[in-house]
């Protein structure tokens, strides 16, 4: 499967745990989130313009679930670096966060 190509994200937490959502080139959303040492990625089986709804967390829609050695504070960049098996940001900017400073 080729990566899906996003085009527009944000980070909705910037606690524990990390999580982000955005909208992927053929409308669908995406969540993820890291928590306990495991980041999830989950995309929403239909277009559709908000990230309520069962979707998120339903095993069958999580693309990719690994461990993750942060304990629930990741940087924007660690977090497109480990999900880039199935997400791509290449055309869109990636803010810096700093969980140490921000």
């Amino acid at each position: 499967m080729e990566p899906l190509k996003v085009v527009s994200f944000e980070r909705t937490c910037t606690a524990c745990p990390s999580q982000w959502e955005g909208k992927l080139h053929d409308g669908r959303m995406f969540y993820v989130r890291e928590r306990h040492g495991q980041l999830s990625v989950n995309v929403s089986p239909e277009p559709t313009d908000t990230t309520d709804g069962d979707w998120l967390f339903t095993e069958k829609d999580n693309l990719l679930l690994c461990d993750s050695p942060w304990g629930g504070y990741v940087s924007n960049h660690d977090m497109v670096e480990m999900t880039r098996s199935v997400l791509d940001f290449s055309e869109v900017d990636v803010p810096v966060f700093d969980p140490n400073v921000d």
